[in-house]
């Protein structure tokens, strides 16, 4: 029923009232518009899993040298991967 659309559902002063609302409505009864948007694959990024004992040493290591976790362990894994180019 897309002529009984409304516009934008209502702000809420409560948690209550955010509830209550969503519990008798759902996103389909709003209005949508088409968004675009551009992705770029090439800056893809990895998961890997660390063991929790490894990773609680690294994130102290972090924070000793005043980086971030993910910083140190791309600075770390390059220096490994250089160093053992031949």
């Amino acid at each position: 029923m897309a002529g009984n659309r409304l516009k934008k559902p209502p702000s809420f002063t409560s948690l209550d009232g955010f509830q209550e609302f969503w519990d008798k409505h759902d996103v389909t009864d709003f209005q949508t518009q088409e968004a675009q948007f551009a992705v770029d694959l090439r800056h893809a990024k990895n998961v890997v899993s660390i063991e929790p004992g490894i990773m609680a040493k690294v994130q102290a290591a972090a924070r000793a040298n005043g980086v971030g976790t993910q910083t140190l362990i791309n600075l770390w894994l390059a220096e490994k991967v250089m160093g053992t180019r031949s």
